[in-house]
């Protein structure tokens, strides 16, 4: 299977040292807008190509999958993009920022035959998949209540203070809370299946001097 990286931001680093310990797969190009950001990537991998256009890169390479890894907005056009050319797309959660753009995403994979999934990679660390199996087998009763958090440590620092408020998750409809979300509710999902009705309550720390209030507080 030929493989392409679209988004050469940090998340990156982690698909490519995924792909990298899979057999039978080789990553054949990078595409980043930053072109120095494309060749670092691609300087990791033997005989990949690096590209600042994701036309250019479909064409030439023909990958058989996708990963689209740049912040969310982008999400769509791009998937619909590599998804037209006849490639698989694996996109980083959030999938998109609207349900009509999701919608778009899943017409055009369904038009071309080809697969269309979201990053939802909680679902498989060890502890996950267990608990999963002991609720499908029966083996503790019948799920009523999930209550799930997410816990920030390293990952803080790179969106909390005046320097991280430049990081593109500050412009997501919701906040930066929008980027972490989702693990939040494809976990509940997975463990009640299908929810009736949603509510929603949020918290910040008060202003404290010249630091804006938080949802990472």
């Amino acid at each position: 299977m030929r493989v392409a990286l679209v988004g050469c931001g940090r998340i990156a680093a982690w698909h490519l040292s995924a792909l990298q310990a899979l057999d039978g797969l080789q990553i054949v190009a990078t595409c980043d807008r930053d072109k120095y950001r494309a060749g670092q990537f691609a300087a990791m991998v033997q005989g990949a190509t690096a590209y600042t256009d994701l036309g250019a890169l479909l064409a030439e390479q023909k990958p058989d999958a996708v990963h689209i890894l740049t912040p969310p907005d982008s999400h769509a056009d791009l998937a619909i993009q590599a998804m037209e050319a006849g490639a698989h797309a694996l996109v980083e959660k959030p999938m998109t920022v609207s349900v009509e753009a999701a919608e778009r995403m899943v017409a055009a994979a369904r038009e071309r035959g080809v697969r269309l999934c979201v990053n939802h990679n909680y679902l498989f660390k060890p502890s996950v998949s267990k608990a999963r199996q002991l609720v499908a087998s029966g083996e503790i009763g019948e799920v009523i209540y999930v209550n799930s958090y997410y816990g920030l440590s390293g990952e803080a620092t790179a969106y909390s203070g005046q320097g991280g408020r430049f990081h593109w998750a500050w412009r997501l409809p919701g906040g930066v809370f929008t980027n972490f979300l989702p693990h939040l509710l494809y976990l509940q999902l997975a463990f009640l299946g299908t929810v009736e009705a949603v509510k929603g309550v949020t918290l910040t720390m008060p202003e404290e001097g010249d630091t804006p209030p938080t949802d990472l507080g």
